[in-house]
């Protein structure tokens, strides 16, 4: 379930058809209902234990021998030329905004979505700079990640660094080779899989490389990388599960020292409520439930624009 409670109904109705009757059903006795949010959660919960079986991690952390695990979220402030960027593309995805058929709105929303969070990241990352001679100072986020990357480096902590975009990846692996001359290497979905193997074998057992890029999705399952012990997330995946699945390619079987893992948020945007809604499916997910009933293009004018807009 990443995306809709009705994913719930869908599981349930492949399983057992008929169980929890029709769609139109679930969201009135469940979504919709005018009881109690959480004695609805209650109600639901009742009736697909039956067909649950979840372990946590965190159920078993002595069984397993895992050490401790810290999370620190970053929040970092806009430059003054992300903010104009991040505003330009907010007013454009909201002219004529109400006149778009529903299909329209969902093409231009994410869209939008995908240039604020680019801008979020690095202007140049937005803009598609060629150049990677002048990073500092234009993103709080890129200043933070190479600030956190050199005192890890002192310190001897080896380091992975999650993104879902390649162009990113690219821009880190540059500036790092031409500022501090190490090659970071970059897992990602393009690599062959004799490649991949070799990489992350290299990263296990040789331990001379400091940091490793991941391509969020390339690399969030499947991979054994204890011999690192620091995680950045550096940009936000509206799922949880998929940040908890990348993170736990460090934080596994195998792992001996303590675990830190930063999150980056840009303050103000709609990464931050990103942040919020990860927080809310965390504890939904929990319940069996997951998100908002509405997806986002379904928001009228006032609710996209306060989704949308920078705040103070």
């Amino acid at each position: 379930m990443e995306n809709d409670p009705i994913e719930l109904w869908s599981i349930i109705d492949l399983l057992n058809p008929g169980y929890l009757k029709d769609q139109a059903w679930f969201q009135s006795k469940f979504l919709h209902g005018g009881t109690d949010e959480g004695d609805q959660l209650e109600q639901l919960k009742t009736l697909v234990s039956p067909f649950l079986l979840r372990r946590k991690k965190e159920q078993f952390v002595k069984e397993l021998g895992l050490p401790e695990k810290r999370i620190i979220q970053h929040t970092v402030p806009l430059s003054d030329e992300q903010k104009i960027l991040y505003e330009a593309v907010v007013n454009d995805l909201l002219i004529d905004y109400a006149e778009l058929s529903l299909v329209e709105k969902r093409s231009r929303v994410f869209k939008a979505i995908t240039k604020l969070k680019q801008i979020c990241n690095h202007p140049a990352h937005y803009l598609k700079e060629p150049s990677i001679h002048r990073m500092m100072d234009r993103s709080g986020k890129w200043d933070l990640c190479l600030e956190l990357l050199e005192k890890n480096w002192r310190e001897g902590k080896r380091t992975l660094i999650f993104t879902q975009y390649r162009y990113l990846g690219n821009m880190l692996q540059q500036f790092i080779l031409q500022e501090w001359g190490i090659e970071i290497p970059f897992f990602h979905g393009q690599l062959k899989i004799e490649k991949r193997k070799e990489l992350i074998d290299k990263f296990q057992k040789e331990k001379k490389d400091p940091f490793l890029l991941i391509s969020l999705r390339a690399g969030g399952v499947g991979l054994n990388l204890t011999a690192a012990t620091e995680v950045i997330h550096f940009d936000r995946w509206w799922n949880p599960a998929v940040e908890n699945q990348a993170t736990d390619r460090v934080y596994r079987i195998g792992q001996k020292e303590a675990v830190t893992i930063h999150t980056f948020t840009a303050k103000g945007t709609i990464e931050e409520k990103m942040n919020q809604l990860i927080g809310e499916k965390l504890t939904m997910q929990d319940a069996l439930l997951n998100g908002s009933a509405s997806p986002i293009w379904k928001l009228d004018d006032e609710e996209m624009l306060a989704l949308f807009s920078l705040r103070g």
